[in-house]
């Protein structure tokens, strides 16, 4: 099976179960919990936007995604393990895990199964006061939700068993958990912005899920059919003809890239002039590294085109 395709579905999966409804209402209490913020004052009030704070909760995330991703990883080489065993029966396999994923993906439809709505949820009395007890909150986060995200999550462990390999089904995993924690990471970073946002996104939290149980029905029948694979093989077909392209030395293939990073250089200046302000550091670092991307680009000195061409093939190797 084609890891790259694998490995973004994975990725997939991740932020639909960040965006499930039974995970994103909850991102500010988790949010407040390992950041020492109390709810009852007011969600990140002024003394807690110091940068020593923002910092502080950034950290604390950080931990903290690591820490149900430790969990999940270590699943994901559980699973595959035991479908290891039945390696020699490939066609059983897929039928099991095909079947599964169809399975996840009508309950999200249609509500099919009730223990898959219960969440044991881990109650502490304050919060982490060290970066060990963020990482033991992460691995609870993993452990009480993973009812709740358990479709995802488990056609996700589906996916990866068919492989047989650790190191594959460990890829998987770690794409999910990057799916699922760098929603964590952003909220955390940029606190205020996603409060703001977050009841937009609650209101399309069922067309999320509806997409999410789709998603799940048409990876499982591709995986009971074998489609998958052929369709993972094409994408190994055409992901070699896109080295080969990229590798080729082109007058195009420097300019487009150039013309991509003076276009993100001009980004943070059109938002200055919507914030009607003058100076921004933030700003000045972000269109200083573009333009400095674009001179190396433009001149040779960085070629672009080649390096996705070295990471489609490093992707390969797997």
């Amino acid at each position: 099976m084609n890891t790259e395709l694998s490995g973004i579905l994975a990725f997939g999966a991740g932020l639909l179960s960040f965006l499930s409804p039974c995970v994103l209402p909850l991102i500010p209490s988790w949010l407040c919990l390992i950041g020492g913020i109390s709810i009852d004052r007011g969600a990140f009030s002024a003394e807690h936007e110091s940068r020593l704070a923002k910092n502080r909760l950034l950290i604390a995330t950080l931990v903290f995604v690591l820490g149900f991703s430790t969990v999940f990883t270590v699943m994901s080489l559980i699973v595959s393990r035991a479908f290891l065993l039945l390696s020699s029966k490939q066609t059983i396999i897929n039928g099991i895990a095909g079947a599964c994923i169809v399975l996840m993906g009508l309950h999200i439809l249609f509500d099919l199964f009730a223990f898959l709505n219960y969440e044991k949820r881990a109650h502490l009395s304050s919060r982490p006061q060290t970066l060990l007890g963020c990482f033991i909150t992460g691995a609870a986060f993993a452990t009480g939700w993973t009812p709740c995200i358990g479709p995802l999550l488990s056609s996700i462990l589906f996916l990866a068993a068919q492989e047989g390999e650790g190191a594959r089904a460990l890829l998987y995993l770690a794409s999910y958990s990057l799916g699922l924690g760098l929603p964590f990471i952003l909220a955390a970073l940029f606190i205020q912005t996603f409060l703001k946002r977050l009841s937009a996104l609650m209101r399309i939290l069922p067309l999320i899920q509806k997409l999410s149980g789709v998603f799940l029905i048409l990876l499982g029948i591709g995986v009971m059919s074998g489609s998958f694979r052929s369709f993972s093989a094409r994408i190994i077909r055409y992901s070699g003809n896109l080295v080969q392209i990229l590798s080729t030395e082109s007058l195009v293939l420097r300019i487009i890239p150039a013309c991509l990073y003076l276009l993100c250089a001009g980004i943070p200046l059109i938002r200055l002039l919507r914030k009607r302000k003058i100076f921004s550091l933030s700003a000045a670092l972000v269109c200083s590294g573009f333009i400095a991307l674009f001179v190396l680009q433009i001149t040779g000195l960085l070629n672009t085109a080649g390096m996705i061409a070295e990471l489609v093939l490093f992707l390969q190797s797997f």
